[in-house]
């Protein structure tokens, strides 16, 4: 159930993150006036390499090490959470509280996301981030 939940949880990611798509910039008609051509110092300069990569997308190798990292901090939060269930004989109130007694120092959520409690699952899960 853990491993299929994990999976689950990472496929989402993959999807979501694959979906998007980056508009291109449509090319500009070429007038009349235009139609000489244009001198090397008319000429755009070449873009550097880190807006090339922003244009070419996400690098999957990335987002797959982004949903394995992201896996593995669910794995470590929810056994720390069955660890205060078990001790406290209780579900947290909140994550705050769970924090503040069973981690020394909280990992951080990906980008636009935050760490949850459900308490129906009794599992730690990311949500989007409160506006």
């Amino acid at each position: 159930m853990r491993l299929t939940m994990h999976v689950l949880v990472v496929a989402l990611l993959l999807s979501i993150t694959a979906c998007r798509k980056r508009a291109a910039p449509s090319p500009t008609p070429a007038s009349s006036e235009s139609a000489a051509p244009a001198s090397s110092q008319d000429s755009p300069a070449p873009l550097p390499n880190a807006a090339t990569a922003r244009l070419a997308g996400p690098d999957p190798a990335a987002l797959a090490a982004e949903a394995r990292a992201l896996a593995e901090n669910l794995q470590f939060y929810n056994g720390l959470l069955q660890q205060f269930i078990a001790e406290q004989k209780r579900f947290p109130t909140s994550f705050k509280e769970f924090e503040s007694t069973k981690l020394d120092s909280a990992r951080r959520p990906p980008p636009g996301k935050r760490w949850e409690l459900d308490p129906h699952t009794k599992r730690v899960v990311v949500l989007p981030a409160a506006k």
